[in-house]
């Protein structure tokens, strides 16, 4: 996903915004008509409830803001940079059981979160912050993007419907 969508960034003059609107509306498109084929009438059955409805603004809301950090990103740095920065979902995880669920982390936890971030800082920077030039939307943006991804694997709780015989 990332090189190609680096490869449209730079080489097809695509924007960010139209990448995750073609995979979006895309993919969708394919779910929705996976839905109807397999459940019938029952595909329709997650607007229902109103707490659903509001999941999926809500998860809706998240992938686009994980998508477009991560398309933002590589516009500004490149695919591999974006892709080691996304990768830091877990140390955000950690982050926000801390905070927000008040769990303590065990010595385990923060040796390893330490690691992974020493491991990031070398990868990034490639041993040195003399070669460390990326431009700060790019790296804001990658952090953006764990963020967000977080968000989205901690977020909603959509029941799926019941398939109909």
């Amino acid at each position: 996903m990332g090189v190609a969508g680096q490869y449209l960034l730079q080489n097809c003059h695509f924007t960010p915004m139209d990448l995750i609107s073609i995979r979006m509306l895309l993919a969708g498109s394919i779910f929705v008509g996976i839905e109807f084929f397999l459940l019938k009438r029952g595909a329709l059955k997650v607007f229902e409830t109103k707490q659903n409805i509001i999941d999926l603004i809500i998860y809706t809301l998240t992938i686009i803001g994980t998508q477009l950090t991560f398309f933002v990103c590589i516009q500004y740095a490149n695919a591999p940079f974006a892709a080691v920065l996304t990768a830091t979902v877990p140390l955000w995880i950690m982050l926000f059981m801390f905070v927000f669920q008040h769990k303590h982390l065990t010595v385990k936890e923060i040796f390893c979160g330490i690691v992974a971030v020493a491991g990031v800082v070398l990868v990034v920077t490639g041993g040195s912050f003399k070669n460390f030039n990326v431009s700060g939307i790019g790296f804001w943006a990658g952090i953006g993007s764990g963020i967000t991804f977080q968000l989205l694997l901690k977020g909603c709780t959509i029941e799926a419907p019941k398939p109909t015989d």
